[in-house]
């Protein structure tokens, strides 16, 4: 359904303040990466807190914050400094054509993927940042971005690389080394999918999904599985 709501009524939600957040320290990690690619070290702690920063700082009057403005700034300045310190110090970029990869391609069934890769590391291993609010368990053999990142572009290994917003943050690489029967899984919901939407088809989130709610889904409100089904 967000599909639907998004792409054909084009309903666009507006950022959040988990979003901008997630945002900010992307965007350092971006510059992080390009700088290390060409000096082997990166940023400075400073400057990638500095950058990380300033992002949230633009927006963030646009925004329907959760929290204070200082708080949602205090945050990014906090888990920033814990990518750095972590992912930041640890991955390290096949080049500087390696970071926000532009992708183009298919699954090989004629449904085309556009995407843009966060980084690709010099072993060889798609990464997605994330920054999270929970920390939840992930199961990256069912993640339909990044095992088709791994289809187009014949890289096995991919990863997130998360920072997660809990009572004391925490920093995680999680790695997964993709099968043929992940690609085969991946594949066969995508076509599904596909071939819903084309017909017009728009299904509800699984029973019980934690996205699914007033709370996470901004759509709730107008959502025929949503607040109208209670």
């Amino acid at each position: 359904m967000k599909y639907y709501f998004r792409y054909v009524e084009e309903i666009k939600p507006p950022l959040n303040g988990a979003m901008l957040r997630g945002l900010s320290v992307d965007k350092a990690a971006n510059g992080h990466f390009l700088v290390k690619a060409s000096n082997k070290v990166g940023m400075k702690p400073k400057d990638f807190i500095d950058l990380a920063v300033d992002q949230h700082d633009e927006l963030a009057d646009e925004v329907q914050l959760d929290v204070s403005k200082a708080e949602s700034r205090d945050t990014v300045s906090r888990l920033s400094d814990l990518y750095h310190k972590t992912h930041g110090k640890n991955l390290v970029p096949k080049s500087e054509e390696s970071i926000q990869v532009k992708l183009i391609g298919d699954m090989g069934m004629q449904v085309p993927v556009i995407g843009f890769v966060d980084l690709i590391t010099e072993d060889d291993m798609i990464v997605d940042t994330k920054v999270r609010s929970q920390n939840r368990a992930i199961d990256l053999s069912r993640d339909i971005q990044l095992v088709t990142y791994s289809k187009i572009t014949n890289i096995n290994k991919i990863a997130i690389a998360q920072v997660v917003d809990t009572k004391e943050p925490k920093s995680d690489l999680i790695v997964h080394e993709v099968s043929e029967l992940s690609i085969s899984s991946v594949s066969q919901k995508i076509r599904s999918v596909s071939g819903a939407i084309r017909k017009r088809v728009f299904l509800p989130a699984p029973e019980g999904s934690w996205y699914c709610s007033k709370k996470w889904c901004f759509y709730w409100k107008i959502c025929p599985y949503g607040e109208s089904s209670k």
